[in-house]
């Protein structure tokens, strides 16, 4: 049987996920909950507890006997069995530290977006977005992907935080040449390209109902 990774029905944690799946070219089934009217969530709640799961949450990965929750513990699982972790000492210290820094950087996108006071917020956000931006543009320079010459897992977190912040303002990258270019490089990948143009690829929504940026 295909591994089963399952989420909600938006792109949210899950999506790198997809997307390195979709790179690896890995068989699976993307299993998903959709959230019903008044915000409910039974369709998840109902089975939370029968699967088997150490520490029960979405998302979950299911692979044979292995069991998994927490998003980046699922993108090391299948980029450990890809070489997708850096190849060299210096590579996976940059691994490490941008897993980190780009987690991070999504909990106040997330923090932003699920506030009931989005509207009154996002100034402020985008105001400070660019020097953001700019450290992440420094630390990328003249390199191909995160690690160096090689791509890991943590550009494909990169990568959907990017293009996230570019749905609420698209031109976000345009003084960040390098970033751009970074982005435009994920898309071209043969298999993300491909994945990308396919009937299973979610545009929207990036988060649940409740948000206030959907």
């Amino acid at each position: 049987m295909p591994p089963v990774l399952a989420y909600w029905a938006i792109r949210g944690l899950a999506q790198p996920i997809r997307l390195l799946l979709a790179y690896t070219q890995t068989e699976y089934e993307d299993k998903r909950y959709v959230v019903g009217p008044g915000y409910d969530k039974s369709c998840w709640f109902d089975v939370k507890y029968s699967l088997g799961l150490d520490f029960p949450n979405l998302p979950y990965y299911i692979d044979g006997d292995v069991k998994l929750t927490q998003s980046n513990a699922i993108l090391r699982y299948i980029a450990g069995k890809h070489n997708l972790i850096g190849t060299n000492d210096n590579e996976r210290i940059r691994v490490d530290l941008m897993e980190n820094e780009v987690g991070d950087f999504r909990n106040d996108w997330v923090r932003l977006c699920y506030s009931p006071n989005f509207d009154n917020l996002k100034g402020d956000y985008i105001k400070n977005l660019p020097l953001k931006l700019s450290e992440f543009s420094k630390y990328l320079g003249d390199n191909k992907w995160l690690a160096g010459e090689n791509i890991s897992f943590v550009d494909f977190i990169f990568y959907e935080m990017l293009d996230q912040h570019m749905i609420l303002l698209p031109d976000c990258l345009d003084s960040f040449p390098n970033l751009k270019l970074y982005c435009d490089r994920v898309r071209l990948l043969d298999s993300i390209k491909t994945y990308m143009s396919g009937s299973d690829f979610i545009t929207r929504p990036l988060n649940n109902p409740h948000a206030g940026f959907k």
